[in-house]
C-alpha cells in the first residue's frame, strides 16, 4: 500500500496551488473518505492566516441531488441545486484520489 503525506500535499496545494493569502475565505468540500486530507487542507489554511469553510458530502447526498436533477429536467421543471455564497470563495474540491481545484 502506497503510504501518503497528507500534510506535504495539503501544504503545496494551499501554498503553491492556490497562492491561498491572508484574510481569504476557502470552502473545502469533498467526500467523507477523503477527510483526513480534508482536515490537512484546512489546517494549512488557517497557517496562512486565511479562513476556510468546510462543506463535507456523502455517497447518498450526492447521489440524491444528481436524480433530482435528472427527475426536474426530464420533466421540465427547473433543478433545485443551490448554491448559497456569502462572501468571494476561493475552493479546494476533494475527491478520493485527485484535487481539483476552483477558483
Amino acid at each position: 500500500m502506497i503510504e501518503v503525506d497528507f500534510d506535504s500535499v495539503a501544504e503545496t496545494v494551499v501554498k503553491e496551488c492556490m497562492r491561498v493569502k491572508p484574510g481569504e475565505t476557502i470552502l473545502v468540500s469533498g467526500g467523507l473518505i477523503s477527510l483526513e486530507l480534508i482536515e490537512d487542507i484546512a489546517v494549512s489554511i488557517a497557517k496562512q492566516r486565511a479562513h476556510y469553510l468546510i462543506v463535507p458530502y456523502t455517497d447518498r447526498l450526492q447521489k440524491r441531488l444528481l436524480l433530482e436533477q435528472l427527475l426536474s429536467t426530464r420533466y421540465g421543471h427547473a433543478a433545485l441545486l443551490l448554491e448559497v455564497r456569502p462572501a468571494p470563495l476561493h475552493g479546494v474540491l476533494v475527491q478520493q484520489v485527485c484535487v481539483l481545484l476552483a477558483a
